[in-house]
């Protein structure tokens, strides 16, 4: 249900709407703070696989899990409500587990970004050199001879490259021809397993 302009502005007005994730974690609070109102038993629980608002959600003490953990973690819960121990505190080292695995985030999303950068860049020199290199070889009958029309994204330079490697791009990779060949199959078996980075 929607929530009524004195729920919005109930316990979280230092919390800034910046974005979803804000607005979905300020629901939450607008919910536990009627749970401790009401000093009724319960807990909010926030399923969801995005990990850096189930980080700002443990922040801000309300239980948080995700697909891989929601059973074991639900299980956990339950344990502490029958316990009678439902609320949720944040404890030192429960708040540096939390900054560590922001942290583990961050980098693997600054990881994820340099290699996506990598890969266009890649993708732009390569397109570049078998345009170049097929049309030197074919003349104006390149296009017509090219596997794959341009423009291209990883996945097709790749493949571009191995459909023609014996025609074109074998003569400029005269030494080892073969491993380089495979290494070009191995990165078309690679770049087909990770379709989010299809350039």
């Amino acid at each position: 249900r929607g929530q009524t302009v004195e729920e919005v502005n109930t316990e979280t007005q230092n919390l800034a709407i910046e974005n979803n994730d804000d607005r979905i974690l300020h629901c939450c609070l607008v919910y536990q703070h009627k749970i401790r109102m009401r000093k009724e038993q319960g807990v909010v629980v926030l399923f969801s696989n995005d990990t850096l608002l189930c980080a700002k959600a443990k922040i801000n003490g309300i239980f948080s899990c995700n697909r891989k953990t929601l059973l074991r973690d639900l299980k956990s819960l339950s344990q502490s409500c029958s316990r009678g121990a439902v609320s949720y505190t944040q404890t030192p080292e429960y708040l540096s587990q939390v900054g560590k695995q922001l942290a583990e985030d961050e980098k693997q999303k600054t990881i994820d970004d340099c290699l996506c950068q990598a890969e266009g860049y890649v993708r732009d020199a390569l397109s570049v050199a078998i345009d170049y290199e097929m049309k030197e070889v074919y003349g104006n009958l390149s296009l017509d001879i090219m596997v794959r029309k341009p423009p291209w994204n990883l996945e097709d330079v790749v493949y571009m490259l191995d459909k023609h490697w014996v025609a074109v791009f074998r003569y400029y990779f005269p030494h080892n021809t073969i491993t380089t060949q495979e290494k070009v199959k191995d990165l078309l078996t690679h770049v087909r397993r990770s379709p989010s980075r299809m350039l």
